[in-house]
C-alpha cells in the first residue's frame, strides 16, 4: 500500500493520468490487508515484524518512481503486481489442505 500512496503524490505532478489506476490498485490493496488482518485477528497473531520496513522500502520505491514519472510509476507497478501474485498464488497452493482458510484468504 506505501507504494501506491507515495506513487499518488508524485503522480499530482508528475502523472496526473496514473492517479485513478493507483487509486484503484490502493483500493484492492486495502481489500487484502482488511481480509488478512481479520485472519490475524481472529487467530491472535500480529502482523509480521518486518511489516514497517517493508513498507518503508515500498515508500521509497514508490518516491523514486514516482519522481520518474509515468512510465516508472506504471513499469514498477506492473513488475510489483506479478511478483505479488504469482507468489500468493505459490503461497495458496502450499497452503492448501494444509490450511485452507489462509489459502482461502490468499485467493
Amino acid at each position: 500500500m506505501c507504494i501506491y500512496r507515495a506513487q499518488g503524490w508524485f503522480a499530482l505532478w508528475r502523472a496526473p493520468d496514473t492517479l485513478d489506476e493507483l487509486d484503484d490498485f490502493l483500493a484492492h490493496e486495502r481489500g487484502h490487508g482488511a481480509r488478512f488482518g481479520a485472519v490475524l485477528r481472529r487467530r491472535n497473531r500480529r502482523q509480521c515484524r518486518s511489516y514497517l520496513w517493508c513498507c518503508f522500502g515500498e515508500f521509497v520505491l514508490g518516491t523514486v518512481t514516482g519522481l520518474a514519472g509515468r512510465q516508472a510509476i506504471l513499469a514498477s507497478t506492473a513488475a510489483i503486481e506479478r511478483v505479488v501474485l504469482r507468489h500468493m498464488h505459490e503461497q495458496a497452493e502450499t497452503l492448501s489442505g494444509v490450511d485452507d482458510e489462509a489459502a482461502t484468504t490468499l485467493r
